[in-house]
């Protein structure tokens, strides 16, 4: 029995118009398999570039045709209860721009699919191509996202959930890029207020501080964009357990008065 189920997860970007924002798009560097700029579930690639064990990813030799590109790629296996995925994140270019998001994928033993997402706008829906049972074959999704200073964007590829398959997907000669501004850049709001988060990397509880307004918003979301964690605090410090989450990269967003004052990430060990 097959099952393929897209996996929403949130995004990221830095910006270069018609230039290609994917640091490491073709899992190869001098003709060896290369993982630094990706993550597979919370782990950096660089340092486990095989991750089929704990999360079902690893490179293989095997590329679209006629590629000139190296001959590495990255598989991916679909599973059960939950499917494997890999993702990159950039800063998002500030303003209203369209995106256009390619990759080569095969997925004849089973499906696949890539998308973005604007994180720090929860509202924001997930852009998302996908495809089953086909060879190599180039998808491209495009995209308008309306970000502001300190946005991100989450770039993911995944494979779908499966079992009773062989349920390998793979992934190559990824390109992320702005291809055109639909209006000027916001302007960069100027920052009122200074905070301070501590310990990052943390272990049990995480301090935010501030010494110039006594009341603000944390939010703490996970890489899927749930949050795990909102409060408003009418004091200047805010303490929050975290002795219970998982370890993995986490994301914090920062409001006084309904605006954004800080996004940024932490790490959970």
């Amino acid at each position: 029995m097959k099952r393929f189920l897209p996996l929403v997860f949130i995004s990221c970007s830095f910006i270069l118009s018609s230039q290609n924002l994917i640091l490491n798009p073709s899992f190869e560097q001098n003709g060896e398999r290369y993982c630094e700029d990706w993550y597979a579930g919370w782990l950096p690639m660089e340092n486990y570039c095989d991750t089929f064990q704990n999360f079902g990813v690893r490179m293989i030799h095997s590329d679209p045709p006629d590629s000139i590109r190296g001959s590495w790629s990255v598989e991916l296996y679909g599973n059960w209860p939950s499917g494997s995925y890999i993702g990159t994140y950039i800063p998002a270019k500030a303003g209203t721009n369209v995106y256009e998001l390619k990759f080569w994928m095969n997925s004849s033993h089973f499906g696949g699919g890539g998308g973005i997402n604007l994180k720090g706008n929860q509202s924001a829906e997930t852009k998302w191509i996908e495809d089953w049972g086909q060879p190599w074959t180039q998808y491209t999704l495009l995209d308008t996202i309306t970000a502001v200073p300190g946005d991100s964007i989450y770039v993911i590829l995944s494979a779908g959930v499966g079992d009773f398959c062989i349920c390998d997907v793979q992934f190559d000669q990824v390109e992320f890029a702005v291809v055109d501004s639909i209006t000027t850049a916001t302007n960069d709001p100027s920052v009122e207020y200074s905070f301070t988060i501590s310990p990052n990397p943390v272990i049990n509880d995480l301090h935010v501080n501030t010494s110039d307004v006594n009341h603000f918003e944390f939010t703490l979301y996970d890489m899927a964009g749930k949050i795990i964690f909102h409060q408003t605090s009418n004091i200047e410090k805010l303490v929050i357990d975290c002795s219970g989450l998982a370890s993995g990269i986490y994301f914090y967003e920062i409001s006084v008065d309904g605006r954004k004052e800080r996004v940024g990430k932490i790490m959970k060990i």
